[in-house]
C-alpha cells in the first residue's frame, strides 16, 4: 500500500511495537503532528526524518468554492495490510461457529433466563401502545429497548395477537449482535498485531461461555459490547476531529444500551485526553461532542418515557456510585455522614427511605471484592488466562498506547467493579472487546512464522488452545442451569392446548346475549379469550396464542410483606377476573393470607417439578378457576359442620383413625383422620395426597401433622412432610366441634426433596425398575417447642375407646394385637398403597446396581 504522505503524518502514534518512549524521542527531535488523520499504516510512514507534507484538501468541481474534508483514511493492521471484513474467509468461520454455538445454546435453553430481558421487551410493546409498565422499579436506558420496537411496531401493525414469533425474532436479533460483536473483536485484534490475532480475538469472544449463555436472550450487554467496540476502533489511535466524533457517537451508543457503560467511557475518555497531552483538542472535542449527543438523546428519551428529564440517567448514577459511596462512607466509620448522603439521594428521587444500614439479607447477597478474580474461570476459561496474563504484562512492559488503552479501562472497571457488593460475569460483556485483544495480544508472544522451525509448532499449539477453550466452554455452557424457569412456559403451553375450547364456548355465548346486554353488564364478557395470569409475569410474556389474554398482576408477589391492605386488595381483586393462575409454591406457602385468598378460587391443574433444574423455586402449579367438582384438586378446604360418615361415604375413604390427647390445661381433645386418598398428578408425574381430618372436640393447641411414605424392606430414605394442618391458614387452635378438613399435598417421592443443598435421593430402591413403589403411610400429630421438640401429642387409639393404644405397649413393642404399628420415633402407620415411578426416578433393569 503505498501513501501520498511522506515523513511522520497527521495523527501517528506509536505501532504496535513502538513504546512511547519512542514516541516522545521523535517529538523532542522536532517532529510534529500537522493534521488530524492518522496514516494507512507502518507503510505510510518514511524513516527518513523529513518534515511531513501538508494534506492537500479535496476540491469539489462540481460546486467551485465548496471544499470538502478529505476522505478518512482506512484503518488497517499494524503492517499496512487490510483489516480483516466479511470478506474474509477465517472471520467468516467464526460468524459461522457463533450461529452454531447460539443454535445449540438456544437448544439447551428453556423458558426465559432473566426477568430483565423480558423488561426490555415488555417496554417496547409497552412504549408501541403508548401503556406504561406495571408494577416496575428498574431503571433502563432506551437505546436496547429502541432496537427491539421495530418487531412490536410491526406486529401491532398487522395485528397480530399471538406474539410468540417475536420470542424467535427477538433472540435471532441477538444472535446478530453476537456475530457483530465477534466482528468488531477481530478488527481490534487486528490492529494491535495483524490478522491472526484478530482472528484469535475473535475466537475468544465466540467460545467465551457467559457470551455463548446470552447470545440467546435479550440482555444489552452485547449490543452495548458492538457499541463500544465501534469506538475503540475510531479512537485506538490519535485521529483528527471527525474520527473523534465517530468515535464519541458510538460511545454514546454505548451508553444508551446500558448504563454500566459509564465505567467505560470516563476512564476511556481520560486515558486519551493523557494520550493526547492537552495539545490535540480537536479530536477530544469531537469524543465529546458525539458524546453528548449520546447523553441529551437518553435525557429526552427519559422525558418522552418517565416524564422527567434524564430521570433514568440520574437514578442509576446515585444507585450504583450513590449507594457505593454511601457504603465506602459507612465502611470507613462515617455512618453520620453515609446517612446524610443515602437520604439525600432518596429525597432527589422522590423517594422515602431511612438509611438502617446493611441488612442481614442484603449482607448474605453481597460477594467479596476478590469474586472477580477467583470465580474468573468462569468467565475466562483456563486455557486462556495464560494467555490474558501474557497478554497484560506485554501490555505493561511494552506500554503502546493502543494496548495501554485497552489494559487501563480494565483495569478501572475490574477496580470498581470489584467494590460493588453485587457481582456478575454478565456485566462483563461489554468489556469483551477489551479482554479479547488482549488475549490474543498474549498469543502474538507465541513462536510465530517469523522464527526457523517453529510454524507447525505454533499451529498446533493455537489448534490445541482452541479445542480446550471450545471444550471448557461448553461444558460450563451446558452445566449452568438456563432452564429453571422453562416450567412457567410448560404450565402456559397446557393452557394453550385448552384454551381454544373455552374460547369458542365463551365466543358463542356473547353471540347468543341480547344486544342490551352486550352494551351494558356484558362488557367485560367482550373478549372471549381465556385470561391468565402468573406470579411472574415475565416467565410467561408472549408465550401466550391467540386464544389467551395474559394479565399482569399489580404487584409483585415476591415482595407481599411490604404491601399495604389496599395493594393487597388491588391484587385479590386481579385474582378474581382470572381463569387460570400459574404460581410457584412456596409464594403462597409464606403469606398465609395470599394463600388462603389463591386456594379460595383455584384449584390444582397440573404440578411441575423437576430438582435439577428449579433449584430453590420449589413446584411451580398450575391453578384454574374452581368447578365445583366433588373430586377437584384443591389445596385445602374446610367445612364448619358435617356429618363425618356421610363423608366418609361420599369420598369413598379407606379406614381412619381416631387420636387422642389433652391441652395445656388438661381438656381432653379428640381429632380423627377420617381417610386419605392418593392419585397420579397431571405435569410431571408426581403424586397428590389427600388428608381428612374432623374434630371431634374444640381444639385450642396448636398441631403439626408429620406424614411419611417409607418403601419396604429398607426404609432408610422416605418422603416427609411436616406441615401445619390447611397450610397454616387454618390453625388447628381454632376449630371447633364439627370441623372438616380436606387439605392435600404434592409427593415427590424422594427423600427432601426441595432441598437443593442435597442430591436428589429418590425412595424405592430395586423398585423403581420397574412401574410401582410399594408404601407406607405413618402419621403423628404433635406440637413442638422453639428448639423443635415434641411437647405433646394426640396418640391413635381405637374407635369408641378413650385410651391410646400406645398405652398397652410394652417397652419396645411397636405392633398390637389387632394391627396398630408403629416406627421407631412412634408414627403410626395409617395406611398402604403403590407409589407410581416417576420417569426422573425410575432405573434401567439392567443388573447393576441401585445409585445410592
Amino acid at each position: 500500500m503505498e501513501s501520498n504522505h511522506t515523513g511522520r503524518t497527521a495523527g501517528w502514534i506509536p505501532a504496535a511495537g513502538e513504546t512511547i518512549l519512542d514516541d516522545m524521542v521523535q517529538r523532542a527531535r522536532g517532529d510534529s503532528y500537522l493534521s488530524g488523520e492518522e496514516p494507512a499504516g507502518e507503510a505510510g510512514r518514511e524513516q527518513s526524518g523529513d518534515a511531513p507534507a501538508a494534506p492537500v484538501e479535496f476540491v469539489s468541481r462540481s460546486a467551485p468554492g465548496r471544499r470538502r474534508p478529505p476522505p478518512l483514511v482506512p484503518l488497517t493492521c499494524p503492517d499496512g495490510s487490510s483489516l480483516p471484513s466479511c470478506k474474509d474467509r477465517g472471520l467468516l468461520a467464526l460468524l459461522l461457529t457463533v450461529a452454531v454455538l447460539a443454535g445449540f445454546s438456544w437448544h439447551i435453553l428453556e423458558g426465559y433466563q432473566l426477568a430483565d430481558s423480558v423488561e426490555y421487551m415488555e417496554r417496547a410493546q409497552a412504549f408501541v401502545r403508548g401503556d406504561e409498565v406495571v408494577d416496575s422499579e428498574a431503571i433502563r436506558s432506551f437505546g436496547f429497548i429502541a432496537l427491539l420496537t421495530p418487531f412490536f411496531g410491526l406486529a401491532e401493525l398487522v395485528g397480530l395477537e399471538d406474539l410468540r414469533p417475536l420470542v424467535w425474532c427477538v433472540r435471532a436479533l441477538q444472535i446478530i449482535l453476537g456475530m457483530a460483536l465477534v466482528r468488531i473483536s477481530v478488527r481490534l485484534g487486528a490492529r494491535l498485531g495483524g490478522r491472526a490475532t484478530g482472528l484469535v480475538a475473535g475466537a475468544v469472544v465466540a467460545l467465551n461461555p457467559i457470551f455463548l449463555q446470552y447470545t440467546v436472550s435479550p440482555v444489552s450487554g452485547i449490543a452495548a459490547g458492538v457499541c463500544v467496540g465501534q469506538a475503540l476502533e475510531q479512537l485506538l489511535d490519535r485521529a483528527g476531529a471527525r474520527r473523534g466524533l465517530y468515535g464519541g457517537l458510538w460511545l454514546g451508543a454505548a451508553l444508551l444500551m446500558a448504563y454500566q457503560t459509564i465505567l467505560i467511557l470516563a476512564p476511556l475518555v481520560l486515558l486519551i485526553l493523557i494520550r493526547d497531552r492537552l495539545t490535540h483538542l480537536r479530536p477530544m472535542a469531537g469524543i465529546l461532542t458525539g458524546l453528548a449527543v449520546g447523553i441529551l438523546t437518553q435525557v429526552a428519551l427519559d422525558k418522552l418515557v418517565y416524564d422527567a428529564w434524564g430521570a433514568s440517567l440520574y437514578r442509576y448514577f446515585f444507585e450504583n456510585f450513590g449507594f457505593l459511596a454511601c457504603r465506602m462512607v459507612d465502611m470507613v466509620g462515617l455512618h453520620d455522614l453515609a446517612r446524610v448522603l443515602y437520604e439525600a439521594g432518596i429525597t432527589a428521587m422522590g423517594e422515602e427511605y431511612t438509611y438502617g444500614g446493611e441488612t442481614y439479607a442484603l449482607v448474605r447477597q453481597l460477594k467479596p471484592p476478590t469474586w472477580y478474580i477467583t470465580e474468573l474461570p468462569r468467565m475466562v476459561v483456563w486455557p486462556l488466562i495464560p494467555l490474558g496474563a501474557l497478554g497484560v504484562i506485554r501490555a505493561v512492559t511494552g506500554l503502546t498506547w493502543r494496548t495501554s488503552l485497552l489494559l487501563g479501562v480494565f483495569a478501572a472497571n475490574l477496580i470498581v467493579m470489584s467494590l460493588k457488593g453485587s457481582k456478575d460475569f454478565r456485566l462483563w460483556l461489554p468489556l469483551l472487546p477489551l479482554i479479547a485483544p488482549l488475549c490474543a495480544w498474549g498469543w502474538q508472544a507465541c513462536p510465530g512464522p517469523g522464527r526457523p522451525n517453529t510454524w507447525p509448532w505454533r499451529q498446533a499449539l493455537t489448534a490445541g488452545l482452541v479445542l480446550a477453550t471450545a471444550w471448557y466452554s461448553l461444558d460450563l455452557l451446558t452445566g449452568r442451569n438456563t432452564r429453571k424457569f422453562g416450567a412457567y412456559w410448560e404450565a402456559l403451553a397446557m393452557v394453550n392446548e385448552l384454551a381454544p375450547e373455552e374460547y369458542a364456548r365463551r365466543a358463542l355465548e356473547i353471540a347468543e346475549q341480547p344486544p342490551a346486554a352486550v352494551e351494558g353488564e356484558a362488557l367485560a364478557e367482550e373478549r372471549p379469550h381465556v385470561r391468565v395470569s402468573s406470579a411472574y409475569h415475565w416467565a410467561i410474556f408472549m408465550r401466550a396464542n391467540g386464544y389467551v389474554d395474559l394479565i399482569k398482576l399489580p404487584h409483585h408477589l415476591d415482595h407481599w410483606d411490604r404491601y399495604t391492605d389496599e395493594e393487597r386488595q388491588e391484587v385479590f381483586a386481579a385474582l378474581g377476573e382470572l381463569d387460570w393462575f400459574i404460581t410457584h409454591l412456596p409464594v403462597l406457602e409464606n403469606h398465609p393470607d395470599l394463600m388462603a385468598e389463591v386456594n379460595s378460587g383455584f384449584e390444582v391443574h397440573a404440578a411441575l417439578y423437576d430438582h435439577e433444574t428449579f433449584e430453590d423455586m420449589g413446584p411451580v402449579f398450575l391453578l384454574r378457576k374452581r368447578t365445583g367438582a366433588r373430586d377437584a384438586m384443591t389445596l385445602f378446604d374446610v367445612s364448619p359442620s358435617a356429618d363425618p360418615a356421610a363423608w366418609r361415604r361420599e369420598h369413598l375413604l379407606p379406614p381412619g383413625m381416631v387420636f387422642l390427647g389433652h391441652d395445656e390445661a388438661g381438656t381432653p381433645e379428640k381429632l380423627a383422620l377420617l381417610g386419605w386418598q392418593y392419585r397420579n398428578m397431571p405435569g410431571d408425574e408426581h403424586g397428590w395426597i389427600t388428608y381428612h381430618w374432623y374434630a371431634y372436640t374444640d381444639l385450642t393447641s396448636d398441631y403439626t401433622a408429620v406424614d411419611r411414605l417409607t418403601t419396604p424392606p429398607d426404609e432408610r430414605r422416605s418422603w416427609q412432610n411436616n406441615h401445619a394442618l390447611a397450610y397454616g391458614v387454618v390453625p388447628t387452635s381454632t376449630w371447633r366441634a364439627g370441623t372438616i378438613l380436606r387439605e392435600s399435598y404434592l409427593v415427590v417421592a424422594a427423600t427432601d426433596p426441595f432441598d437443593v443443598t442435597q442430591d436428589y435421593r429418590p425412595i424405592g430402591g430395586a423398585w423403581r425398575r420397574g412401574d410401582l413403589i410399594p408404601a407406607h403411610l405413618w402419621m403423628d400429630l404433635a406440637r413442638f417447642d422453639e428448639e423443635g421438640e415434641v411437647i405433646a401429642r394426640l396418640e391413635p387409639a381405637r374407635a369408641g375407646e378413650d385410651r391410646p393404644v400406645r398405652a398397652e405397649l410394652g417397652a419396645g413393642e411397636r405392633r398390637s394385637w389387632d394391627g396398630f404399628e408403629f416406627s421407631r420415633d412412634d408414627l403410626v402407620q395409617v395406611g398402604r398403597l403403590f407409589l407410581p415411578v416417576a420417569a426422573s426416578a425410575w432405573v434401567p433393569d439392567d443388573g447393576r446396581p441401585i445409585p445410592d
